[in-house]
């Protein structure tokens, strides 16, 4: 869908309103829950939850709508957006040079050396032959600056791209995570035709791999 709000200031006071009910709503029915112990806490605690996802998703849809301009959001069946941008190495990186080539698993992630993103791309890493003979490579995101030390502690052997001011981020519409205080994660499978063939952002650093996998083993050969 496309969201738009023109006036930047107050959606930001909307933004901002939105994730302080939320978490105060989940407070209050979460410690009410503990409080009073019934068989009815597991349900509380339940709309608690409930509530704090609502927040998350509204917090996506205004951020995307704060700069006053329609954005598409990036969906399976799309183009994937073309960039170019500077792996690891220091060299050039542009999306569109695998078309006609290789599959491209692009994944956005929140930082190096935290555990679940370690996890992640250890995970990419260990299956690096089983994504190649379906013909993909593998691409990661985030917004740190120097991705060598993540690479040399783990021996990573796939291409990391650096996205300091979060230009890719903002590029495939990537949401927000924690009532938009971290970088989310979100897994992208492009086929050799640049098209987008799976879009993962669920909890759960190892699931994002198999995904791609399962969604790569899919594709017509």
């Amino acid at each position: 869908p496309d969201f738009v709000i023109r006036d930047e200031a107050n959606s930001k006071e909307v933004l901002k309103q939105a994730r302080i009910m939320a978490f105060v709503s989940s407070f209050s029915v979460c410690r009410s829950s503990l409080a009073q112990p019934s068989t009815c806490a597991l349900d509380t605690i339940r709309v608690a939850a409930a509530r704090s996802k609502q927040a998350v998703v509204f917090n996506s849809q205004v951020t995307r709508a704060i700069s006053g301009t329609r954005i598409k959001m990036v969906e399976v069946g799309d183009k994937a957006p073309d960039f170019v941008s500077r792996d690891q190495n220091g060299n050039s990186f542009k999306l569109s040079s695998f078309l006609g080539k290789n599959n491209v698993v692009l994944y956005f992630y929140p930082k190096d050396n935290t555990q679940g993103c370690t996890v992640q791309a250890c995970t990419f890493n260990e299956q690096l032959p089983e994504f190649g003979e379906l013909d993909a490579v593998i691409v990661g995101v985030s917004a740190d600056s120097d991705h060598m030390p993540f690479i040399n502690k783990y021996g990573l052997k796939f291409t990391l791209l650096s996205d300091a001011d979060r230009s890719l981020r903002k590029l495939y519409n990537v949401p927000k995570a924690i009532f938009g205080l971290l970088d989310g994660r979100c897994t992208f499978v492009i086929d050799k035709n640049g098209i987008v063939r799976s879009k993962y952002d669920k909890l759960g650093a190892a699931a994002h791999v198999t995904t791609a996998k399962e969604t790569l083993a899919a594709l017509p050969k």
